[in-house]
């Protein structure tokens, strides 16, 4: 199974060409790495994609990597952290979603028999499906006011940037829209307008997302007692245009930058349920 590793980096002011130039100068020809695209992700900040015919290939070449980075790391800032001048993530290739196609003349017959047949309703490449589950010892009156309560998000949840409402909706919050800035573990934000949906009271709660991301977000409450389960469904298309040709090689970087935000909103909120 081929792998992947995502590496962000932060330059200093007026370094950037030397950055880059440092890496038009790398001879990579490293046994099992197949690609690496490098992304600007916005002033000063860049991330490389990596990709590998297999983790034990990736694991082997670290050396190599880290004699790299020593070649501009004076070009680099801390990123805080305590992670020093980058921020990596790797991991094994979770879903092939396009695959090339055949030589004509070559192998092309073979080829065709091999490819997976999509249906119909397979889900397209920018498209995603998240769904997260969280557990609380606390009531489920306690978990709903938080959850009903996105403006208060960025004081627990700390990849929540900035919430602001900017359409009231009726008693039960239907109609309301909130512009929302969230931080992610990858060097991007991403900001878009939620409208409340669909509201079940201390059962669901139901948004449709426009702007970065487009699709619908739903919390699903269920529990007695003391004890209290959530479930998130978050069934969007990416919009960025960087992330939409990406989104193909990068579904399982995505994938664990939204699995990271939500642990982040987990443990945030345990902490905020008690302290009540």
């Amino acid at each position: 199974m081929t792998a992947f590793n995502a590496v962000r980096f932060r330059v200093k002011p007026g370094c950037d060409r030397e950055f880059l130039d440092a890496h038009q100068k790398v001879h990579a020809d490293w046994p099992g790495l197949l690609h690496v695209n490098m992304i600007k992700t916005g002033e000063r900040s860049y991330c490389i994609i990596a990709e590998w015919t297999d983790m034990d290939a990736l694991a082997k070449a670290r050396p190599n990597m880290i004699a790299t980075l020593d070649g501009f790391r004076h070009t680099l800032e801390d990123l805080g952290g305590g992670g020093g001048v980058t921020d990596t993530v790797s991991g094994p290739g979770g879903l092939g979603v396009k695959y090339p196609s055949p030589r004509p003349g070559r192998n092309a017959r073979r080829a065709d028999r091999l490819r997976p047949r999509r249906h119909p309703d397979t889900m397209p490449a920018t498209n995603f499906h998240l769904i997260t589950d969280w557990s609380f010892d606390a009531p489920r009156e306690a978990v709903w006011r938080a959850l009903m309560t996105p403006e208060e998000w960025p004081q627990w949840w700390r990849a929540v940037a900035s919430v602001e409402r900017i359409a009231e909706g009726d008693a039960n919050g239907v109609g309301a829209v909130r512009r929302m800035t969230w931080r992610t573990a990858l060097p991007y934000t991403l900001t878009f307008a939620m409208r409340m949906t669909r509201v079940e009271p201390m059962n669901l709660i139901e948004g449709r997302a426009e702007g970065e991301l487009d699709g619908v977000g739903r919390w699903t409450l269920s529990g007695d007692g003391a004890r209290t389960h959530v479930r998130y469904d978050w069934i969007v298309d990416v919009t960025k245009p960087w992330q939409r040709v990406l989104a193909p090689l990068l579904r399982p970087v995505f994938t664990w930058n939204h699995n990271k935000v939500m642990q982040w909103g987990h443990e945030g909120l345990t902490r905020k349920l008690a302290a009540r």
